[in-house]
């Protein structure tokens, strides 16, 4: 907890050994510097607290910080509303010790812990963005710098997002009622091209691109996250700090939806959605990329 008491202190710089087992807090940075060098053989984290911060109350995970302006190349978590990209920020956060941004300024996620959240989109200081676009202007600045590009399952991914639109929360519920109303019918019927063709432009258009299945990480989250810490050329600093991860996967923003007792998807938008399911299919693996987990074709 010596971070933590750090703050309180309103220390400036914190010095964490790597094992963990000792930490030091100054206002001088070269002081602590120096001092934990001649005993530690520079085995050291050095953090400046005025932008580092805890996102969760266990040592092991570290400080999550935010960088000088202009140290990252603009990279974007892009996904389809509802694809778990929120849950996939704060997981990233953890495991790469660096905040990641957004192009929305979402107070509510900024007051949440995502203190990337606010930062100008594009300046640097955070590791990637989230983006929704399916603008191709906005989606090509990527190309060259990168993009992981989370899929989910689009019957899950539509009611989540349903969800979080028709009760203004990142983890809210709603009325079955309105699952069976003529307003979730239109929204499903403009969702799939949606969906789809989100997708569908970041593979066609983006160099390098990293496809991420959302069910994959429920499925074998230690593995994906080695994935991403890869293609984001930011290693794990020890398998502690990725048990700690494991640990805390949960986060704030991660919904635990209530088991609905019918099935809001007619025939008709079963129909439509195998459609946009296969089409995507044989071009995620035409171009190379792991094809999409066998059970999302069923509601």
């Amino acid at each position: 907890m010596c971070i933590r008491e750090c703050q309180i202190q309103n220390g400036t710089y914190l010095v964490i050994t790597k094992n963990s087992t000792k930490c030091y807090c100054t206002l001088d940075s070269l002081q602590i510097v120096e001092r934990v060098c001649s005993v530690n053989n520079n085995d050291f984290a050095l953090y400046s607290l005025e932008q580092c911060y805890m996102r969760v109350e266990d040592a092991m995970c570290g400080l999550v910080c935010l960088a000088a302006p202009d140290t990252y190349q603009p990279v974007a978590l892009a996904s389809f509303p509802g694809s778990g990209n929120t849950w996939l920020r704060f997981l990233i956060e953890l495991t790469t010790g660096a905040f990641t941004g957004s192009r929305y300024h979402d107070r509510v996620l900024y007051n949440g812990g995502f203190i990337g959240e606010m930062q100008e989109h594009g300046d640097g200081t955070t590791i990637m963005d989230k983006d929704h676009s399916t603008q191709k202007e906005l989606i090509t600045r990527y190309n060259g710098s990168g993009a992981i590009l989370l899929v989910r399952n689009p019957y899950k991914a539509i009611l989540t997002e349903f969800k979080r639109k028709n009760s203004r929360s990142h983890t809210g519920e709603l009325p079955a009622d309105l699952l069976r109303s003529a307003r979730w019918e239109r929204f499903v019927t403009s969702s799939l091209p949606r969906w789809y063709a989100l997708n569908a432009a970041y593979i066609q258009t983006i160099s390098p691109l990293l496809v991420v299945h959302f069910e994959n990480f429920q499925r074998n989250l230690k593995h994906e996250l080695l994935r991403v810490s890869k293609f984001l050329q930011v290693g794990v600093e020890n398998e502690k700090k990725l048990d700690c991860v494991l640990r805390n996967q949960k986060g704030y923003f991660k919904r635990s939806a209530k088991p609905l007792t019918f099935d809001p998807f007619t025939d008709k938008m079963k129909t439509a959605a195998k459609i946009y399911i296969r089409k995507l299919s044989r071009l995620l693996i035409s171009r190379g990329y792991p094809n999409m987990p066998s059970n999302v074709s069923h509601a």
